[in-house]
Order: structure tokens, then C-alpha cells, then sequence
């Protein structure tokens, strides 16, 4: 995994984590923006990913934040 970024439902830039191993469910966003908890809702996501293959794939979709 390339990249992760979040966006808040405004469009604000949060966060963008690269070089994600995959499979590793503790590496991501941990619904924190400068070091203090975000309010829950719904935020947005693009993850990039790159095949062994050496081909690109750009996912979207958005997760809800619940505390």
C-alpha cells in the first residue's frame, strides 16, 4: 500500500501515512489528527496501491469514526 489519506467530510486534509505493509491491521489511522482525538463521523479515504506487478490501483470510499 502506497498511501493512505484521510479527509475530513469538508475536505480537509487529516492525515497521509505511506508505505503501509498490507495486512497489518494495526498500521493506519488511529482517528487522531495532531495528536488529539477527532470527533466521531464520517470521513473520507484514497488509498494507493501498487501490484507486484508494478500496476496502480486508487481506492475511495469512506469510513465512519465511532467512539
Amino acid at each position: 500500500i502506497e498511501f493512505i489519506e484521510i479527509y475530513d467530510r469538508w475536505g480537509n486534509f487529516i492525515i497521509r501515512i505511506e508505505n503501509v505493509p498490507p495486512n497489518l491491521d494495526y498500521w493506519g489511522w488511529d482517528g487522531t489528527h495532531a495528536g488529539e482525538d477527532v470527533n466521531p463521523g464520517v470521513f473520507a479515504y484514497r488509498i494507493g496501491v501498487r501490484y507486484l506487478d508494478q500496476t496502480r490501483e486508487t481506492f475511495y470510499g469512506d469510513v465512519t469514526l465511532l467512539r
